[in-house]
């Protein structure tokens, strides 16, 4: 009896394919598939040991720095203090020369990888004096916190 060869093949997918996978994925296609439109138009390569074992420790590091990133934005948001206080020119009646943004405020925290929103409520921040704010990180976690702005002289 004559051996039968595997009419399927694992590939490594070289670009994103809507039909078939993302970049990366090792995905089974027939032989004719990969032999006649994948290969010659360099979207997919043969997947050998090699290109798994490396696709596989990709993902781990890919998982670790996720897992890195998410530890420290919970750093972040517990070590966050409760009140910020800005320091804004103003003129003699406590307005200020120019509006508080959400920009402003994720400068002052130094926050730029870890803010997803900052709701600084209905009204403007223009004036000196005290503002409630929430905000919304990016791992879903909001907090409320203080915003006092002083005259800067």
């Amino acid at each position: 009896m004559a051996k039968k060869f595997s009419k399927n093949v694992e590939v490594c997918l070289l670009k994103d394919i809507d039909t078939l996978g993302k970049k990366g994925d090792i995905k089974r296609v027939k032989m004719g598939y990969f032999a006649n439109f994948l290969l010659p138009q360099k979207l997919a390569i043969l997947a050998a040991k090699k290109v798994k074992a490396e696709k596989t420790k990709l993902e781990l590091k890919k998982k670790k720095k996720k897992e890195d990133y998410l530890q420290g934005l919970s750093a972040f948001v517990e070590n966050l203090p409760l009140t910020l206080t800005l320091l804004q020119r103003a003129n003699k009646k406590g307005k200020l020369y120019s509006d508080i943004k959400e920009q402003d405020i994720i400068r002052l925290l130094k926050a730029d990888d870890f803010v997803a929103k900052i709701d600084m409520g209905r009204e403007r921040i223009d004036r000196l004096g005290s503002f409630q704010i929430n905000i919304l990180f990016k791992n879903k976690k909001k907090k409320k916190i203080k915003l006092v702005i002083k005259e800067k002289k």
